[in-house]
């Protein structure tokens, strides 16, 4: 059976530094990346902690694919922005208020109500009694642990961001750049994403500008620095991104018509190539469809020169260079029903019956605390890609909270529940696998460059302390 070949390769080449139990290696419980314990052939319920009896679709379209069950779940309201993004620059820190935050060692002790529980399942349905209740680890791809909290061998206490996401067979990820990490001069940021993430994504050292900012010459370093951190911290890395309109070196935009589709090829050949078996997933296209969802985004070189074939190539090319890894589409502004949102499904539903191998779809959450959509939108557009056969993951998550009325501490406090109740749909959902916010702390975050300061859209502060955002996310996982 493909689907349990595809979870053998994948434990195997993530649990090798390990030892890998037995039961990890028979089943195809680590297929999906968090996307619910499935028992696969010859596998009892009983393989591991929360594994149901369902059996593997062996009828998927690709050796990736997943059944489309899924638990449909209506909510209170909450949203995002559909607002694009523009290339990071660091930022400095600004002056917002620490009103209510807590240290970064601990949970988040405000203990407030996190609003809606999306229906989600009681925490000691994930806990089989044979753990500590009080340590999460991971029968997907990330060692199990103990209960140090430094995640340094793959556990994360469950009153963490990660340690709680893991409790659900989930996990909890962030945005990261080279130039912080082992850092000597601001040591926390290291502390604080070993200790609440048990997932990393390149914020720019995987694209296109960095990899290979002369034809012909790839730089691999700054990606490899942030491999080497992750396996050092029993992390799981998803590359960002193949393919995208930005961060292109002027010599691409340059590329002739007939020279795009061989350069479009090599490049993904070289680097999905060089890192083989080292990521989880890659997001293959970001942001192909136009704003408005009137249709593709028309400045795209590739859209260009190529037409929309250039996507489907992208992630034939992708499979090619890294068979074991998921293949994802990736996109702000479609996380709701909207027109842009109808325009991603009816992407990724043909790609899917042309047989494309592409395994799930990235929902960005770039939020405006002050305008969201229904919640009750977002969940009827995740249940319509899982149907699909895809999963999701929640890729890009920060809520700005300028433009909320009241006092800072209100402010903090619709980003609370806002935060939780985004993630409270994932936690719902098993094939929601995983969600990432686009950084960790207010100090560096690209809507500072883009929108000014005062937005304080991540979870920890300027000085690395929690805000209730933490305990709101902490929450969700748990289904509080």
């Amino acid at each position: 059976m493909e689907e349990e070949q595809h979870a053998i390769h994948w434990a195997q080449k993530k649990h090798g530094r390990k030892m890998l139990r037995s039961a990890q290696v028979r089943c195809a419980l680590v297929l999906v990346f968090g996307a619910g314990l499935v028992a696969g052939p010859g596998c009892s319920s009983d393989s591991a902690p929360g594994a149901t009896d369902s059996p593997l679709d062996a009828s998927a379209e690709s050796n990736h694919a997943f059944d489309a069950g899924a638990d449909n779940t209506a909510g209170e309201e909450t949203g995002v922005q559909d607002g694009g993004r523009r290339p990071i620059a660091d930022a400095s820190g600004n002056d917002a208020s620490r009103e209510a935050a807590t240290d970064v060692s601990g949970p988040p002790a405000d203990g407030s109500p996190g609003g809606g529980d999306a229906g989600a399942a009681d925490v000691d349905a994930a806990n089989d009694g044979s753990r500590d209740p009080d340590v999460a680890t991971s029968d997907g791809p990330l060692p199990d642990a103990t209960a140090d909290g430094d995640g340094s061998d793959g556990a994360r206490p469950i009153d963490t961001m990660a340690g709680a996401a893991l409790t659900r067979g989930h996990h909890m990820g962030t945005a990261v750049k080279t130039d912080l990490l082992d850092s000597t001069t601001e040591p926390q940021f290291t502390t604080v994403l070993a200790t609440h993430f048990d997932t990393v994504v390149a914020e720019y050292q995987m694209k296109w500008g960095t990899t290979q900012a002369t034809r012909g010459q790839f730089n691999f370093v700054p990606g490899d620095q942030i491999i080497d951190f992750a396996s050092r911290h029993a992390m799981t890395v998803k590359g960002h991104t193949l393919v995208w309109h930005q961060s292109l070196p002027a010599w691409v935009t340059a590329l002739t018509q007939a020279e795009v589709g061989p350069v479009l090829d090599a490049h993904i050949a070289a680097v999905a190539g060089h890192w083989k078996g080292k990521l989880y997933a890659w997001d293959v296209v970001n942001e192909a469809i136009a704003d408005d969802g009137s249709g593709y985004r028309t400045t795209s070189i590739f859209f260009q020169h190529l037409g929309a074939a250039f996507i489907e190539r992208s992630f034939r090319a992708a499979r090619a260079a890294d068979p074991a890894a998921l293949l994802f589409y990736n996109d702000y502004g479609a996380e709701g029903l909207n027109a842009k949102s109808n325009q991603v499904f009816t992407l990724v539903r043909d790609l899917k019956s042309a047989g494309v191998p592409i395994d799930g779809v990235g929902l960005q959450f770039h939020v405006n605390g002050a305008a969201p959509p229904p919640l009750a939108d977002v969940a009827a557009n995740l249940d319509r890609l899982i149907a699909l056969g895809l999963i999701v993951n929640f890729s890009e998550i920060d809520i700005r909270v300028a433009e909320v009325p009241g006092t800072t501490a209100e402010k903090l406090a619709t980003q609370r529940t806002l935060y939780h109740d985004i993630i409270a749909l994932c936690a719902a959902r098993p094939k929601c696998h995983s969600a990432s916010t686009w950084g960790i702390t207010d100090k560096y975050t690209w809507i500072n460059d883009q929108y000014g300061p005062g937005h304080m859209p991540l979870p920890f502060d300027v000085d690395y302390m929690a805000k209730p955002a933490v305990a709101g996310v902490i929450d969700a996982w748990l289904g509080k």
